[in-house]
C-alpha cells in the first residue's frame, strides 16, 4: 500500500520523542490529513511549525488513536530517546494505563519491561523496526555509518583489511557486501550453516561462531551485529592489540566493553547510525513504509 493512497483524516496521532527522522514521518502523516500532536521534540525545528505541542506526556497520549514512538524506542526503564538535551519522557505503567482503549502504540521495538506492561494491559502494539519493509532498507545507512566509524578510527584503509562480520541477518548481509566491494578481506561468522552458504555464494569467507576463538586473532576490524554476548573477555584477550571492534547490535550489544577497556582494545557501541549519518534517507524509509504498516495494524483488529 503506497503512502499516497492512504487517508488518515480524523485520526489523532501523538508523535513522541525521537530525532530528525521523525520529521519525514510527520510530513507524510500531514499529507494524509492526520491530526498531529507532538511532544519531546525541539519546538525550534521549523518543520514542526503549526503543529500542536503537548505540554506533558499525559496530554500527549490523551485521546490519541495512535501513539508513535521512535524507531530506537526507549531504554530498558522506558525512557524515550530524545535529542538536543530534551528531557526523556518516561513511559511508565501509569502512563500506559491512561492510553485510550483501542489506541495503537507504534514503536521500533519493545523492551522486556514495557512489553510485559502492554501485554498485561492489553494494548495493541506495532513493532515496526523489525519489519522487512523498514529493516532491510534501514540496513543501508546502518552499514554506511559502520564503515564511516571504521574509516575515522582505524589508521589503515578498509581495502585489504582483515574484517570479521559476526551475524548474517539484515545488517550483516548489507555490511559484508559493502566491505567485500571495498576489497576488504571479509569473513562472516554465524551460527547456522545455511547463513554461511549464502555468504559463500556472495564470495565471502565464512566460519561458524564456534570457530571464532581459534581465528579471532587475525582480525583488524570486527563488526558485531548479534544482540547477545558473543565477545566475552575470554575471546577479547585473543584479539590483535590493534583491533577495532564496532558493535551495531541492539543495546547492550554483544561485547564485554569493560573487559575490552581493561585489555586496551578499542570497542565502540555504535547505535542509531541511520539517524546520525543519514537522517533524511532514514526518515524517508520510515515515511514510505510506516503509514501502510499502521493501516495494516488497524485493519487487523
Amino acid at each position: 500500500m503506497s503512502a499516497e493512497s492512504i487517508s488518515l483524516a480524523g485520526v489523532k496521532i501523538a508523535v513522541i520523542g525521537g530525532d530528525r527522522r521523525q520529521l519525514a514521518v510527520i510530513n507524510a502523516l500531514r499529507k494524509m490529513q492526520a491530526q498531529l500532536r507532538y511532544y519531546a521534540l525541539p519546538s525550534s525545528w521549523p518543520e514542526l511549525a503549526g503543529l500542536e505541542q503537548a505540554e506533558n506526556l499525559i496530554q500527549a497520549v490523551s485521546n490519541a488513536h495512535i501513539i508513535l514512538l521512535p524507531i530506537n524506542g526507549t531504554d530498558p526503564e522506558g525512557l524515550v530517546r530524545t535529542v538536543e538535551d530534551i528531557p526523556a519522557p518516561a513511559f511508565t505503567r501509569d502512563i500506559l494505563e491512561i492510553i485510550p482503549d483501542g489506541a495503537l502504540l507504534a514503536i521500533g521495538s519493545l523492551r522486556p519491561l514495557m512489553r510485559s506492561w502492554v501485554e498485561t494491559l492489553g494494548i495493541q502494539t506495532l513493532e515496526y523496526g523489525e519489519t522487512d519493509e523498514i529493516a532491510v532498507l534501514n540496513s543501508i545507512p546502518t552499514a554506511e555509518g559502520a564503515l564511516q566509524v571504521a574509516m575515522e578510527e582505524l589508521p589503515i584503509t578498509i581495502h585489504g583489511c582483515s574484517c570479521y562480520v559476526l551475524g548474517f541477518g539484515r545488517c550483516g548481509i548489507t555490511l559484508a557486501r559493502m566491505l567485500h566491494a571495498l576489497n576488504a578481506k571479509t569473513t562472516v561468522f554465524a551460527r547456522r550453516p545455511a547463513q554461511l552458504v549464502r555468504a559463500q555464494a556472495m564470495g565471502l569467507d565464512t566460519g561458524l561462531l564456534t570457530e571464532l576463538p581459534g581465528r579471532i586473532g587475525s582480525a583488524r576490524l570486527i563488526y558485531n551485529t548479534i544482540p547477545a554476548m558473543v565477545l566475552p573477555e575470554k575471546l577479547l584477550v585473543r584479539t590483535d592489540p590493534g583491533v577495532l571492534i564496532v558493535d551495531i547490535a541492539s543495546a547492550p550489544g554483544g561485547v564485554d566493553f569493560s573487559a575490552a577497556a581493561r585489555l586496551g582494545r578499542k570497542a565502540l557501541l555504535s547505535l542509531g547510525l541511520p539517524g546520525k549519518v543519514a537522517p533524511e534517507t532514514a526518515g524517508d524509509i520510515l515515511a514510505s513504509a510506516l503509514p501502510g504498516l499502521i493501516m495494516d495494524a488497524l485493519a487487523s483488529r
